[in-house]
């Protein structure tokens, strides 16, 4: 599989909110003794998981990821 690099600008802020939802996530995958989709995420591996979620509406979109990305998109006006 071919893989592409993304780049992403974004604020301090944003990242620092991102952080602490990756913690918040991996704190929950530990106190649930390791059963968790991902595992344990850093901010890449949230993002990468979100990534992966949206790829799902067009792949597997009667998938839970997928259906569920689909109505965050739904939400923000993309149908």
């Amino acid at each position: 599989m071919k893989n592409k690099t993304v780049t992403l600008r974004i604020p301090q802020a944003v990242y620092n909110d991102l952080v602490v939802v990756a913690d918040s996530c991996t704190r929950i995958h530990k106190a649930n003794g390791g059963f968790t989709s991902h595992g344990e995420l850093d901010v890449q591996g949230l993002l990468m998981m979100l990534v992966q979620d949206a790829a799902a509406t067009n792949t597997r979109p009667g998938s839970w990821e997928g259906s569920n990305m689909q109505q965050v998109l739904d939400a923000h006006g993309y149908r």
